[in-house]
């Protein structure tokens, strides 16, 4: 015998937001991934076997395509994939992106450290508009958290846009980059990291897998260093993997005011 009431919703509308991306591995093969999140309509919502207002869903795969694709830069041969590795420490608790960018703070937490390490692969949208020193780049990344026994080990899928700005007066003898997010980025995470588990818990505040994206960093040309010019277009830097909910002003990021911060070391190249 059924223990609920019989619920008819009726028509309605649900609402779905996107971000998709693909990489290309070589002529044939592709990588694809995404990100979605869809807005359950009201009629839906009210329905007791529901319990939510929205369901967020993520994919990555891989298509061959058997000569009838051709990709946005296959008549560019100059544009770069860039291939990026990093790793990275937890910073401590009130060590926040704003403090660490303006040189405020730079501490990675010694009591219950974390630790990521991953992987990015980007393509280039714009380069030098109109002369100027700057680039802007999509990235895919793929992190591993590290959690070191203190919660279980996750996954994190990020997909995010940065613009590179080099028009330092050095960097015609060393080549240096500050890079920093624009427009929208998102991060998925497979369970909330203890970073922001933890820190939310002790607030009474809210997490969610899926966050908003930052990754402001900072590089030099590991060539111009050395007198290597085979490696000009590697780089050494340091960076800020962020996660935050804005404020807990987005119901799309689960109205979640907090986040995480890892400051990392990486090395990245141009293929």
């Amino acid at each position: 015998m059924a223990t609920r009431p019989a619920y008819e919703p009726g028509s309605g509308i649900n609402t779905t937001l996107g971000l998709y991306a693909t990489c290309e591995l070589s002529e044939g093969w592709r990588l694809l991934g995404g990100v979605t999140r869809t807005f359950l309509d009201d009629k839906v919502k009210a329905s007791p076997i529901i319990g939510r207002s929205a369901q967020t869903g993520v994919f990555i795969g891989a298509a061959y395509d058997f000569g009838t694709y051709k990709g946005q830069w296959a008549q560019e041969a100059s544009s770069p994939t860039y291939f990026k590795l990093l790793y990275g420490k937890s910073t401590k608790d009130g060590c926040h992106l704003a403090k660490i960018i303006t040189l405020r703070c730079a501490s990675t937490a010694k009591v219950n450290s974390t630790r990521i390490a991953g992987v990015q692969v980007g393509k280039p949208f714009i380069e030098q508009p109109n002369g100027w020193p700057l680039d802007i780049v999509g990235y895919v990344g793929l992190l591993q958290h590290d959690d070191r026994g203190l919660a279980p080990n996750g996954m994190q899928l990020d997909a995010f846009m940065k613009a590179y700005y080099y028009g330092f007066p050095w960097s015609d003898r060393v080549k240096t980059r500050l890079g920093l997010g624009v427009g929208v980025g998102v991060s998925l995470a497979q369970r909330a990291p203890y970073a922001e588990s933890s820190s939310q818990a002790a607030r009474g505040r809210l997490t969610s897998r899926l966050l908003n994206y930052l990754d402001p960093s900072i590089d030099f040309s590991l060539g111009d260093l050395i007198g290597r010019p085979g490696l000009k277009d590697t780089y050494l830097g340091f960076g800020v993997s962020h996660r935050s909910g804005i404020f807990g002003s987005s119901r799309l990021l689960g109205n979640v005011n907090g986040g995480s911060n890892y400051i990392y070391t990486y090395v990245e190249t141009v293929l």
